[in-house]
């Protein structure tokens, strides 16, 4: 994306949140937007508000905490999500549920919105999908405390172990490499 094109969004988004807060009304917010266009010079939207005695320094930091803790909420909700992806990865390479009952299960997770707290782990086990041992299973993999044979998926607790080395799987043999943490 341009640099003009994302301070107008980042600028939008400034503007919202002002009238959210019900510090600028959408017609001051519109007016500020005119002005800021006709700019011969790039010029933050904060800026122009002040110009125009719209906001005072106060508001300008509200606004821009607000703002913060939007960007830290979205922020979080992808690595939430990331998480979730990786967590139902892992549960059907255990083998606790097929990729067609994954992709159900993520798309419900979608439709909750996104400001639900809703985890993979929690809605599987509301589908009956999976237990509380095998939520927990699942995590251990993904935080790198277990490690699952690729041939025979027997889990093998590696806590122990160093990151790089190999361990024989106890049930068919294979060696495994044990994954950074």
């Amino acid at each position: 994306m341009s640099e003009p094109r994302r301070r107008r969004r980042t600028d939008r988004l400034f503007g919202q949140i002002a009238v959210e807060l019900g510090i600028l009304s959408p017609e001051q917010l519109e007016e500020a937007l005119q002005v800021q266009a006709k700019a011969e010079a790039v010029v933050p939207l904060g800026l122009v508000l002040m110009d125009l005695r719209l906001v005072s320094r106060e508001d300008l930091e509200k606004i821009l905490e607000a703002q913060r803790k939007l960007l830290d909420r979205t922020v979080e909700r992808s690595k939430d999500q990331k998480a979730d992806q990786l967590f139902g990865k892992v549960a059907v390479h255990l083998g606790f549920l097929t990729q067609d009952q994954l992709s159900e299960c993520l798309g419900m997770q979608k439709r909750e919105g996104p400001d639900s707290n809703l985890r993979l782990g929690e809605l599987m086990m509301r589908k009956g999908l999976v237990d509380p041992e095998k939520v927990r299973r699942v995590m251990e993999v993904q935080a790198g405390l277990a490690v699952p044979c690729p041939r025979c998926a027997t889990l093998h607790n590696v806590v122990m172990f160093m990151p790089g080395t190999t361990i024989p799987c106890r049930k068919c043999s294979l060696m495994i490499a044990v994954p950074p943490r």
